[in-house]
This record gives C-alpha cells, sequence and structure tokens, in this order.
C-alpha cells in the first residue's frame, strides 16, 4: 500500500469520525408547535419579601393542546402587548398547589398542558423582582406579558369549609387585599416549612389536625419558629383543629367548651354589642399573653413569641356558630389575621419566615482557591519529546527505517493530536476540578433544625452545560447576574467578562430535589446560586441578656457543637443600627458574662464585622428588634455538579433573633402590631397594640403631632379609650396610667389618613 493511499485512508477515516461525533452531539432540532394554537399567559406576583408566589395562568383560546413550558423571567418583556381579554382573578386559589417550584434567576421553568379551550394557573415560587412570563412550545414564544405586581398579604388556610377562605380572602388593610391559598385535605399540606416560604401567616380553622402526619405538623411549627405566623381558630369544634397540634404551639390551654361574649372584639373597634357566641374556654399558657379577654379574665384571643414567629389563638370562629357573613365576624378576622403581620413601622408586611437571597451578600463570597499550575520543568520535557518525535524521530523511522517519507503527511498531524490529547488530560487532571466558595447564613429554628441559606460560587474549569443539583426541599435562586453587577467579575481566569445572561442559560429543572441548567460555560466560568433548605443540626445560643442605658449585659451560653466567634448585638429603632460586641469567642457547651456598650453601627468596618451587620440587616429590615450574629463552623453542604461534590471554602454566620428579659430603652426594641383596622371618608381608624415586653413604668406615648387627627389609649382596668389631645410641637408625648399597660401591651386607637403600620407611633421610658 502507499503512501497515498494511507493518507487517503486516514482522511476519510477522520471525516466519518467528524461526522459520527456530530451525529451524536449535534442539537437536535425544535419542534414546530402545532398550527394554530393560540394562548394567552398572564402572571401576578402576590405580596413581596424573600419568597414571592407568582400565580402563573395559560389560557388555550383554540384546538388543540398547548403542551410545552411556562417561563418566569427577570426581565422586561421584549415586546409588551396589553390584552383585550378580561383580567384573570387571582384573589383566591381553589385548591392548594403542589411543591412550590424552584426557582433560578434567568428563568423559572415549568412544564404545562393545557386542553383546548381551557385554562391552569400554576404557582411558582421566586425571589421578587420577577417581571415577565413566557408561553413556549417547540421552542417559539407563543406569549409573553409582563409580571402584574399586586399589592397582596398573602396568606395560607387549612380548613374544610370554604366560609373561612372567602371571609378572609374579602380582608383588606388599606390599599393590600389579602390573597388565599386554601388546603383543604390532609394530602395536599406541605410536609416541609419552605414550601410555606411565600406566605405570611398560616390560618388553621375547622381542620383535622389530628389527620396531619409527624413530619406536616413539624412543618407547621418549624415555620413559626422559624419566623412566620400561625393563626389558630377554636369555636364549638376546637377538639378537631387543635387536638393534633403540640402543646407548646398553644396560647390558650382548653379546658372545655362555653358561651363567650363577643363584646371585646367589638369594643377594640369602638363598637358594642352583647352577642354571645360557642368557643374554646381555657388558660393561658405559659408564656403567652392576652390579647381580649372576657369580663372574668377567660382569654378570648391570646398570642406567644415562638422562636422568631408567632401564634395567634381565637377562641370563637368568626365563620361559624351564626356569624358566618355578618359585620362582627368579618370584624374578629380583620382582628385576629392582622396582629399576625410582622413588620417594621410605615412599612407593609413581607414574607421573611425562610431565609432569601440578596444581591450585597454575594461580594463577601470568599475566592475560589487557586488550582495548581503543571511544573515548568514538566511542560519543557513534553514540548521537548514532541519536538524530537516530530522532528528528528519521524525522519529516522519514516524515511530511513520504513523508507516512505510520504507518511510524514499523516504522521506529524497524528503526533500534533496525541501530544495536544496528552495535554489536554493533564490540564484537566491539574485544573479541571470544580471549586465551590460558600457563605452560609444559619438561623436556629429549634435546638436540632437550623434555616440554611448558603451562596454558592461554583467556579467551572470546564466547558459545556452543567447541572448544579440543589437538595431535597430546597429552594434555589441563581445570582449570576446580580453578582456581576455587585462585584463587576463573573469570570476569574478568563479574558472575557461576563455582562449578561442569554435567556435560557440558567435554567431550573422542576423536579423533587430542584437542579439548575447551566448552559454555555466557558474556562473560568462562575455561577452563583442560592439555596435554603432546612435541616438538622445543633447551632443555638441561649441567651439571659438585658438592655440598661447604653450597655448589654447579661449571660450568653453556647449549646451548639461548633464555637462562635466574634458574637455581636444589634438592634434598630427604625431609623439607626446599634450595635455591641459582646464576645470575642464562645466555645461549644460553654456560658460567658457579657457587658459591652450600644453604640450607633455606622462608619467604616472591617470585613468580617462588615459581614455580620450585612446579615443583621437582613434580619431586622423585616421586623426590627434585636439579633445575635457571629462567625461559626460551616455546615457540610450537600450540593453537587454533574452528580459530583466540587472542593469548598466556605464562611458561616450564625443569627438568632432575640428579646432582651429587661430594657431601659423600649423603643429599640417594641413590636408595632395591628389589632384592627376600618375605613372611613376621611381616612383610617387603626388600633395598634405597641408591645413593651420588659419594659415597666413609667412609660411615655409619644407621637408625631400633625399625623394622627385622632389618638386615644385604651384603659385596661376600666376598659375605656382616653383621647390624647395634640400637643404644641412636632411631636406629643403623654405619661401612661398604670392601667394602660398590661401583659406588656400598650394600645392606642389613632385615625390617620392611610395604614401606617405603626408609624409615627412610640412608647419610650418616663
Amino acid at each position: 500500500m502507499s503512501g497515498r493511499q494511507l493518507l487517503g485512508g486516514a482522511t476519510v477515516v477522520a471525516v466519518l469520525a467528524g461526522a459520527a461525533w456530530y451525529a451524536t452531539h449535534a442539537p437536535a432540532g425544535a419542534a414546530a408547535p402545532a398550527q394554530g394554537l393560540e394562548v394567552a399567559v398572564g402572571a401576578s406576583a402576590e405580596g413581596s419579601g424573600t419568597w414571592v408566589p407568582y400565580v402563573i395562568t395559560v389560557k388555550n383560546l383554540a384546538d388543540g393542546t398547548f403542551d410545552g413550558q411556562v417561563l418566569l423571567l427577570e426581565r422586561a418583556p421584549s415586546s409588551p402587548a396589553p390584552s383585550s381579554a378580561a383580567p384573570i382573578p387571582v384573589n383566591r386559589v381553589p385548591s392548594a398547589p403542589g411543591a412550590p417550584a424552584a426557582t433560578v434567576e434567568t428563568a423559572y421553568a415549568t412544564s404545562l398542558q393545557v386542553p383546548s379551550r381551557t385554562s391552569r394557573s400554576v404557582t411558582v415560587v421566586a425571589p421578587q423582582g420577577y417581571t415577565a412570563v413566557e408561553a413556549v412550545m417547540g421552542g417559539q414564544v407563543l406569549d409573553e406579558e409582563q409580571v402584574a405586581q399586586a399589592p397582596a398579604l398573602p396568606v395560607a388556610v387549612l380548613t374544610r369549609e370554604p366560609q373561612a377562605a372567602d371571609a378572609i380572602g374579602s380582608l383588606g388593610y388599606g390599599n393590600q387585599q389579602t390573597w388565599v391559598t386554601e388546603y383543604n385535605t390532609p394530602a395536599a399540606v406541605p410536609s416541609s416549612p419552605l414550601f410555606y416560604a411565600g406566605y405570611l401567616t398560616l390560618v388553621v380553622d375547622g381542620f383535622p389536625t389530628g389527620s396531619l402526619s409527624a413530619a406536616q405538623i413539624a412543618a407547621l411549627r418549624l415555620f413559626v419558629f422559624m419566623g412566620g405566623s400561625l393563626l389558630l381558630v377554636g369555636g364549638p369544634d376546637w377538639q378537631q383543629t387543635l387536638a393534633g397540634l403540640p402543646s407548646n404551639l398553644l396560647p390558650i390551654r382548653a379546658l372545655g367548651t362555653g358561651q363567650l361574649s363577643l363584646m371585646p372584639i367589638a369594643r377594640l373597634a369602638g363598637q358594642g354589642t352583647q352577642r354571645m357566641a360557642p368557643g374554646t374556654v381555657g388558660r393561658l399558657a405559659p408564656g403567652a399573653r392576652a390579647v381580649l379577654t372576657e369580663d372574668d379574665g377567660t382569654p378570648l384571643a391570646a398570642e406567644q413569641d415562638l422562636g422568631a414567629g408567632r401564634v395567634v389563638e381565637l377562641a370563637v370562629d368568626p365563620s361559624g356558630a351564626g356569624l358566618e357573613g355578618t359585620s362582627l365576624g368579618q370584624l374578629a378576622w380583620n382582628e385576629a389575621l392582622g396582629r399576625t403581620f410582622t413588620t417594621l413601622p410605615g412599612s407593609p408586611p413581607e414574607t421573611a419566615a425562610v431565609l432569601g437571597p440578596t444581591a450585597p451578600f454575594t461580594a463577601f463570597l470568599p475566592a475560589s482557591p487557586q488550582a495548581p499550575l503543571p511544573a515548568p520543568w514538566l511542560v519543557g520535557l513534553v514540548i521537548l519529546v514532541y519536538v524530537a518525535l516530530t522532528g528528528p524521530g519521524v525522519y529516522l523511522l519514516l524515511h530511513r527505517r520504513l523508507g516512505h517519507p510520504a507518511l510524514a503527511w499523516a504522521a506529524i498531524p497524528v503526533l500534533a493530536l496525541a501530544f495536544t490529547g496528552v495535554l489536554y488530560l493533564a490540564g484537566n487532571a491539574l485544573q479541571g476540578g470544580l471549586q465551590d466558595a460558600q457563605l452560609q447564613v444559619l438561623r436556629p429554628t429549634s435546638t436540632a433544625e437550623v434555616n440554611l441559606l448558603t451562596y454558592h460560587k461554583v467556579l467551572f474549569l470546564g466547558r459545556g452545560q452543567h447541572q448544579i443539583a440543589a437538595p431535597e426541599a430546597a429552594l434555589a435562586a441563581p445570582l449570576t447576574f446580580d453578582t456581576y453587577q455587585t462585584t463587576g467579575t463573573t469570570c476569574e481566569r478568563c479574558v472575557d467578562q461576563l455582562g449578561s445572561l442569554p435567556s435560557g442559560s440558567e435554567l431550573v429543572l422542576p423536579q423533587d430535589r430542584p437542579a439548575v441548567q447551566e448552559t454555555g460555560v466557558i474556562y473560568g466560568n462562575v455561577r452563583v446560586v442560592a439555596l435554603s433548605s432546612t435541616l438538622a443540626a445543633d447551632r443555638w445560643l441561649s441567651t439571659d441578656l438585658a438592655q440598661r442605658g447604653n450597655r448589654i449585659l447579661g449571660q450568653v451560653g453556647n449549646a451548639g457543637s461548633a464555637p462562635v466567634a466574634f458574637l455581636t448585638f444589634f438592634s434598630t429603632d427604625g431609623q439607626s443600627l446599634y450595635q455591641a460586641d459582646l464576645a470575642a469567642l464562645v466555645p461549644p457547651g460553654q456560658q460567658v458574662t457579657v457587658s459591652a456598650s450600644l453604640n450607633s453601627a455606622a462608619g467604616p468596618a472591617k470585613p468580617a464585622q462588615a459581614l455580620l451587620r450585612q446579615v443583621a440587616i437582613s434580619e431586622l429590615a423585616t421586623s426590627g428588634g434585636g439579633v445575635l450574629v457571629g462567625l461559626t463552623q460551616p455546615l457540610p453542604s450537600p450540593l453537587t455538579v454533574d452528580g459530583e461534590h466540587p472542593r469548598q471554602a466556605a464562611l458561616a454566620v450564625l443569627e438568632e433573633p432575640i428579646s432582651p428579659v429587661q430594657v431601659t430603652t423600649p423603643r429599640l426594641f417594641e413590636q408595632r402590631l395591628l389589632a384592627a383596622s376600618s375605613s372611613g371618608s376621611g381616612g383610617y381608624t387603626d388600633v395598634y397594640d405597641v408591645v413593651v415586653a420588659g419594659a415597666g413604668l413609667p412609660l411615655r406615648l409619644t407621637y408625631t403631632t400633625g399625623w394622627f387627627s385622632q389618638v386615644e389609649v385604651y384603659d385596661f382596668a376600666t376598659r375605656t379609650y382616653r383621647p390624647v389631645p395634640p400637643g404644641g410641637g412636632p411631636q406629643t408625648s403623654v405619661e401612661l396610667a398604670p392601667g394602660e399597660l398590661r401583659g406588656g401591651i400598650v394600645r392606642v386607637r389613632v385615625s390617620e389618613p392611610r395604614v401606617g403600620w405603626g408609624e409615627n407611633l412610640w412608647v419610650d421610658a418616663g
């Protein structure tokens, strides 16, 4: 066989191999959508906060089945067009959605089938800020619309009676309407607190809690300890509603059923009635406080703070016992639900029970570890061998030994390919491993559980498509583009910087175990993904702290298995941030005595202090109060990339909301709860309960003079309101009488132009 024949054969083999590779690796062509298919898509964001429920509805307007995806996008639509169809009502979801779809930064993708002339709705839980929705089939966008931003208060209702969901869905507080999701069967109730991430409050009314599994009960409990609110409704059927719940979730310990007067409910809003209704007769649980009581002291409504959240219990059922559809029944719902909304004064409630991602944290991500480079002598040796083989080696073998010098035309390219492959494999062996730089935020929910928020900065040292898999029962939100905007780079070892992500570069796959599909990755690309999950971990701080003047003092114990460093206390009065450096180190299993000055947290800070401050700001941004933060050992991360656990470099922060047992500056820690709200021609008449637990008399009520047209303070002893006349200055301050503080609550009724959620109203030390 001649040299030319060998060369030709090698060329044919190379062409055939290339064709075979292309046939197996080329992307499949997109199938064309059904001819004549016409769909209309719409979406609304119900509320705001760390995680927001987006209700997406697809209407199939023609013959043929829509079998495609709906994509929720963080961008404006390319060609928005107003729809002529009637708006889709989303105030009430007739049945509970399944587990929320995991979410990603570029697109949240949910597969959907919609038969001819029908419509279907799905709920996707994602961070706030998503602005567009698309209906896609066969690779073609059939419709694209903007996401409507609805000022809603998302509430989940566990009930078998539709009257309760209907009544709650008709409530409004200022310009915000409640948005209700109904769970009416035990099978529909989530078994993970993460699936309640899009709700402010969970309501249980006439639901057989005894039929729930241990995991479902644990999810309710953990949702409260993580920072959510739970509203329990008694009434004559309190046994089935309360029997399956643990005792630490019950502010009222039931003793039986009896007739209760509804006068306290009416009196709270300035009305009067002698109506009676059957309800739960009981006593207050340890640590609970009465909100409304009968004349003999029997609690009609009570609440209890548990972990970072709150449980409110109403002894009567506003949707039963003849109260259904009555103004008094609606008033009872208004008062009970309103006080479950935890918020900063002047700010509408936002969902914050489940830790969610914020872009500023990406600036604190640790740098990816440096991968080793090959030794210079090894590179030189490989090049020397290559030159020796392609030069003298080819000449000696083909010309002198075999006598076929023409074979050099094939031998030299083969050697070049072989050495290129060797160098590529060597580079992959040295630098091709995945690297994951992490920042973890841990919020204890009990002595054995934590809500873990992890920012993953994954460095890819290989091209192509990759899959980032989250642990089960997690919420995911990629932050790649946010990281680029925050830090100015997402590419650590390549020349081209990532200025934007094409649509679909990061796409979530809606599975029980969420996965994020990363495409278009080049060498050195960084993709950032945030995951929120719950897992067993013994990270817990026990505190016995007091605030006296400008000092925080007392005891802090570390009940966990890892040390806590740079333990710092933060609090806010709604306008300024304050900080006290408590301890440099709290070893595991030990208790330390602390005494530190409480000063303004403004000004420059070292990197570790700046990180702790950012975590505290994120925690205090929704409810105020106080929080302890410190550095701790990171937890093992279950995240995988292409089925592998990447090398990790992690930094962890422990945060725990607390309230001192004694305070001398109530403004730093008080909570303002909306106890009742009604609208009129001149604005709103609202009742606020200012919770100043830990503060004793003397106290003063202070408010902005020009904001309210009328201010009255409630006397718990006489059960009457006392008018507070405005003073001559910008603020009015009046001393409170002993009967105007009960159970740590000061109750104030005001007339204001809008629902201010306690804005321009304070209780200060006298």
